[in-house]
């Protein structure tokens, strides 16, 4: 991989490709949501998942815009998170042309979560997708958040999370944007069980590339 690119664009990816698992450890505002409300960002649209009690933040620093969705489950271990980030790349980011798909998949294993004093990673993959962009990159991850401030007297709550990074490319020639999408569940095992996969597909299914 050409070290020079790398630096250059995966700058943008660090933050997003781990950017999930931080977030998911806290607690995001408590401006409300009505199910099925949908939130423009620029290059994406973003549905609401059907719930009630989601409750969000959205930041923006200068060009880059940040928005978590948080809901508790139905007990005090147990939690949702979703995590949306967009970055507009700068043109000095791509000065040396866009990363081909080889690139993007390394670069997004790269920056990807590892194990720490608080989090021991058991899965990491990182699969090409094309499901919102031609650069698109499917991550699925589970950690145990041996630190969680709610897991009692657990050893450690279970934290799941389904991610695709990707570049929008807008039809109006300006700048592509980095975005980093992830679903997040955190609890005890028999709290998040088998139909996590189930739960982030309904989330995704409500993102919609707009350019």
């Amino acid at each position: 991989m050409n070290e020079r690119k790398s630096v250059k664009w995966l700058k943008f990816s660090l933050s997003l490709a781990i950017g999930i698992f931080v977030s998911a450890c806290t607690t995001p505002g408590v401006k409300t949501l009505e199910p099925g409300q949908r939130v423009e960002l620029p290059g994406i649209s973003i549905g609401i998942p059907q719930q009630d009690g989601w409750v969000y933040t959205h930041d923006v620093d200068g060009n880059d815009h940040y928005l978590s969705f948080f809901r508790r489950g139905s007990s005090s271990t147990y939690t949702f998170v979703t995590n949306v980030q967009v970055a507009r790349m700068p043109p000095d980011a791509l000065a040396d042309g866009m990363p081909d798909h080889q690139e993007f998949l390394n670069g997004i294993k790269e920056n990807c979560w590892t194990s720490g004093p608080r989090f021991e990673v058991v899965e990491d993959s990182h699969t090409l997708e094309s499901r919102f962009a031609d650069l698109c990159v499917r991550s699925d991850s589970t950690a145990n958040d041996k630190q969680a401030v709610n897991k009692g007297d657990a050893g450690f709550l279970i934290l799941k999370a389904k991610e695709y990074s990707f570049v929008i490319e807008p039809e109006d020639q300006s700048p592509p944007l980095f975005v980093h999408i992830g679903y997040t569940e955190r609890g005890k095992e028999q709290e998040i069980g088998s139909d996590f996969d189930l739960r982030a597909e309904q989330f995704f299914a409500a993102v919609d590339v707009t350019r």
